[in-house]
C-alpha cells in the first residue's frame, strides 16, 4: 500500500501557531456568481457606523461608481454579500515575515488552505465511488477518522486564503504519506504531470 494512513492526532492550543500540513478549521467562502452589491444608501461621512447598505442587483455601474472614501471603497472596489460556512481546511502556507510595501498595505496575518467537504447523503454512490478511486485531480480524498472527522474530499480547486483570527486548531496534521499525496495531486491538478507512484496507485484503484 502506499498510505497507512492519512492523518495523527497533533494537539494544538487556540494560541498555536498554524504550520503546513496541520488541520484546522474557520470560515471558508463558498464561490459565489452573484450579480448583486452592497451599495450604501446615506452620504453622512461623519460615522461610517451611520451607514445603511441595500441589495442592488446588475447595477449598471458596477465596478465604476463614485467613490466612498469614509468606507475605504474605491471607485473600482465593491462590496458584495458573500456565504460563509465554517469547515476543516488543511493550511498548505507558513507564517510570512512581517514587512512593509509602502503606504498602508502591510502584511496581513493570513493563510492559504485547502478546503475539506464531506460527503453529503444526496452524493450519487457513482460521485463517491469516482472521488475514491481518485478520478477526478482536483478532489483529494480524505477517510473518516473516527467520529472526529467525516470522510470526504478536499478540493484543489477552492484554494483560498483565511485570516489568523478565524481559525481554530482541529488537532490533525498529515503523515508524511499523506504530505507527498497532498502535494502529488496539487502539481496534478495545477501542472497536468503526476508522480509516477501516484500515477500507478491510481490506476489500480481506477481498476478495483
Amino acid at each position: 500500500m502506499l498510505i497507512d494512513a492519512f492523518f495523527e492526532r497533533h494537539l494544538l492550543q487556540r494560541t498555536s501557531t498554524p504550520e503546513r500540513w496541520q488541520l484546522w478549521y474557520g470560515a471558508s467562502p463558498f464561490v459565489s456568481e452573484t450579480e448583486s452589491v452592497l451599495r450604501p444608501n446615506t452620504d453622512d461621512p461623519t460615522s461610517a457606523s451611520n451607514v445603511r447598505y441595500r441589495f442592488v442587483a446588475n447595477p449598471g455601474d458596477a465596478y465604476d461608481h463614485r467613490p466612498y472614501p469614509w468606507l475605504r471603497i474605491e471607485r473600482d472596489a465593491e462590496m458584495v454579500p458573500v456565504t460563509v460556512k465554517r469547515r476543516p481546511f488543511l493550511v498548505l502556507s507558513q507564517t510570512l515575515p512581517p514587512w512593509v510595501h509602502g503606504g498602508k498595505r502591510e502584511r496581513e496575518d493570513a493563510y492559504l488552505v485547502l478546503p475539506l467537504f464531506s460527503f453529503h447523503p444526496d452524493d450519487s454512490p457513482e460521485f463517491t465511488r469516482r472521488v475514491r478511486q481518485w478520478e477526478f485531480p482536483p478532489l483529494i480524498h480524505i477517510p473518516a477518522q473516527g467520529s472526529m472527522l467525516n470522510e470526504g474530499y478536499l478540493r484543489v480547486d477552492r484554494i483560498h486564503t483565511v485570516s489568523r483570527n478565524l481559525m481554530n486548531p482541529f488537532n490533525f496534521r498529515l503523515t508524511q504519506d499523506g504530505i507527498r499525496i497532498v502535494e502529488g495531486w496539487v502539481q496534478y491538478h495545477l501542472t497536468g504531470e503526476i508522480d509516477p507512484v501516484l500515477a500507478e496507485w491510481r490506476q489500480v484503484l481506477l481498476q478495483s
